[in-house]
């Protein structure tokens, strides 16, 4: 009985604490990555603190660009896109001075923005990379209908472990394979 008082006071609390509820979500989360990471927890947050700077000085003083920020051990990876060449000098001069950065790596290139489709693609990759870094390499990963046709239209369908396409699918014609 005394059980069951003390889940029926836990139910009816609990649209109570539903925004504590969301906190400890993201603070446990947060703990997880930091666990898994080499780096110490007062580097981890300062790097999280120079991404979140430099993703504000693009917003705020090159809007027209498409930029991410990635920070390791206080070295800021640049990359995206700007408009010209005076952007991109510009740009990696300014996040030379955030507090706390040690070094900028600029991989910024001139021209114009990618698509969404091409970002949502490179996501697609980013995360597949991930799982198999987590040690989910047995996982079949996902793949969108574009990305399997350039795969099959790549080189790596002639690799000497490749299993032979069928003909009447095969996307380009067959190569004599190189003898190894």
């Amino acid at each position: 009985m005394r059980n069951l008082l003390a889940l029926a006071a836990a139910l009816l609390a609990a649209p109570l604490l539903s925004g504590c509820f969301g906190m400890a979500a993201a603070g446990i989360g947060a703990s997880v990555l930091m666990a898994d990471d080499r780096r110490t927890a007062g580097v981890y947050v300062e790097d999280e603190n120079i991404e979140w700077k430099a993703l504000a000085l693009v917003r705020e003083r090159f809007p027209s660009s498409q930029v991410n920020a990635t920070s390791y051990n206080r070295r800021l990876l640049l990359t995206g896109q700007v408009p010209d060449e005076a952007a991109r000098s510009a740009l990696a001069e300014a996040a030379r001075g955030i507090a706390s950065v040690r070094d900028v790596v600029n991989e910024v290139t001139v021209g114009t923005n990618s698509t969404v489709a091409s970002r949502g693609n490179d996501t697609l990759v980013t995360s597949n990379v991930k799982a198999r870094m987590l040690g989910t390499a047995s996982s079949r990963p996902i793949t969108s209908r574009s990305s399997r046709r350039r795969a099959w239209s790549s080189c790596s369908a002639w690799s000497p472990r490749a299993k032979p396409m069928p003909p009447s699918t095969s996307p380009v014609a067959p190569r004599a394979s190189p003898a190894w």
